[in-house]
């Protein structure tokens, strides 16, 4: 094929995905790559397309990197960092008030702090305890130009490697 490609220089170009498909590629990518997308789109091709160098129809690994982006991105109720964190533990309770839900347990002022933790780590806190060492651990401090701010941790041996908590 021979020939020119002329574009108006006002000619606005718009995103590639939009609408419904944004939305269902947000999920999909949620807990995928977006190379491992990207390469599926690719294999997903017809041949002659493919054969032809034509693309279009794939977004490229950037605009998937993006749409990964706007997925893994966190809602946050308040601007006000403490509000956020009280909103969020008030959205992870049950209506009988019981903290069942969730990793957020509680929230202190004075002196500043927040405790996660979820009840599947709880019983295995339990279960491993019995049995092995446990200990905490605490990095440094974890906000710049606060001193008194640390990230303390309890830390035990998980025999399974490949479960995931």
């Amino acid at each position: 094929m021979i020939g020119n490609a002329e574009h108006l220089m006002d000619e606005l170009s718009g995103r590639q995905i939009q609408g419904d498909e944004r939305k269902v590629l947000r999920n999909t990518l949620a807990s995928k790559l977006p190379r491992e997308q990207y390469l599926e789109n690719i294999a997903a091709l017809p041949s002659e397309v493919l054969a032809c160098g034509c693309r279009d129809a794939c977004p490229n690994k950037n605009v998937l990197k993006q749409v990964r982006h706007e997925a893994r991105e966190i809602e946050i109720p308040s601007k006000d960092e403490w509000e956020a964190l009280f909103a969020i533990r008030n959205e992870q309770q049950d209506t009988s008030g019981h903290r069942v839900k969730g990793t957020l347990q509680v929230i202190t002022l004075h002196p500043k702090g927040i405790i996660l933790f979820s009840e599947k780590l709880v019983r295995l806190y339990h279960h491993v305890a019995k049995h092995d060492i446990v200990y905490i651990d605490a990095t440094g401090s974890i906000l710049l130009g606060e001193k008194h701010c640390y990230a303390y941790e309890i830390v035990i041996r998980h025999h399974i490697p490949e479960t995931l908590l």
